[in-house]
């Protein structure tokens, strides 16, 4: 159960960055900036009040629930990279266009 807590903490953080890049591609000029800061900012406020829930009531195994969250938010954060790289690649895309 600790595992799956952390698999689906990270997937669900990695699905709110995933929404947030694909909002903030499409805002105009600087407001892509505004999107990605406060995103982040948001993301990581959230990913700390429920790691600390579950931290706090919920009875798991820390290790394998830090573990596999970690590799989750690493996965993520390499798919966020690749898929913000591969779309600003494209003419026409992007805050500039």
């Amino acid at each position: 159960m600790s595992a799956a807590l952390g698999a689906g903490i990270g997937l669900f953080y990695a699905g709110l960055a995933y929404l947030t890049q694909r909002r903030a591609v499409r805002a105009e000029g600087s407001g892509f900036m505004g999107i990605v800061i406060g995103g982040m900012l948001l993301r990581m406020v959230l990913l700390l009040v429920l790691v600390g829930l579950v931290l706090a009531l919920i009875e798991v195994a820390v290790l394998p629930f830090v573990g596999v969250l970690v590799l989750f938010l690493l996965l993520g954060l390499g798919f966020d990279a690749w898929w913000m790289f591969r779309h600003l690649q494209r003419p026409g895309s992007g805050p500039t266009a």
